[in-house]
């Protein structure tokens, strides 16, 4: 089962340590939700039950690369 997700990719923040706990920041845990709510919709009878999960990232090669191999 494949879908697509369209627009930038936002990578996984490091978690936040404040008031004496650890947390996931807010970006990070919406990010998430978004990834899930279009897994959801898109593969509606495969969400009962464990996921695992591969990534394939295209990106744009920077423009501050070497030109030489």
């Amino acid at each position: 089962m494949k879908f697509k997700i369209s627009g930038k990719i936002k990578a996984k923040q490091r978690p936040k340590f404040g008031q004496g706990r650890t947390y996931t920041p807010t970006d990070t845990v919406n990010y998430e939700n978004y990834i899930k709510i279009l897994y959801q919709q898109e593969c509606k009878n495969h969400f009962s039950r464990p996921v695992k999960m591969v990534i394939t990232a295209y990106f744009q090669m920077p423009a501050s690369r070497t030109k030489t191999i």
